[in-house]
């Protein structure tokens, strides 16, 4: 039976379905497995794929969604980013905007950045990525 949290945590997924602005329907197949998981139930129950169908990314405010939830300590928060970060790959994408709002999420949850590790890329500067794909200089004396 879905509960209060399993509506949280199905708004906060539905938050990384359309974090690149894009909704993708693997996104969508990958939000209803992870609440069945979730629910231990074979079929996403009515009222809540009601509330996967009429979620609004623009009313969607992360902090209140965020603030509702009740975890009881760090290895619960990040099991809640190992979900987000399921749906963000169901659609075999990376987007700076999954991982903005993946780190919107552990920052809401008071998260130190280093939970963050092995869920995020890191990226180098554009300099000095475009300084590393320039070939080595000649030598002066050819």
């Amino acid at each position: 039976m879905a509960s209060p949290r399993h509506d949280v945590i199905l708004d906060l997924l539905m938050g990384a379905a359309h974090a690149d602005q894009t909704l993708d329907g693997r996104e969508l197949d990958k939000v209803r497995k992870l609440m069945c998981q979730a629910m231990r139930a074979k079929k996403l129950p009515p009222r809540l794929e009601k509330r996967m169908k009429d979620f609004d990314p623009k009313t969607f405010d992360l902090s209140a969604t965020v603030s509702r939830l009740i975890l009881s300590d760090d290895k619960e928060k990040r099991s809640l980013l190992e979900l987000v970060v399921g749906v963000h790959d169901a659609d075999g994408t990376w987007d700076f905007d999954e991982d903005d709002y993946l780190r919107r999420v552990a920052s809401e949850l008071l998260l130190d950045e280093s939970v963050l590790e092995g869920l995020v890329v890191d990226v180098l500067s554009v300099e000095s990525a475009g300084a590393a794909l320039l070939p080595p200089p000649l030598d002066s004396d050819e």
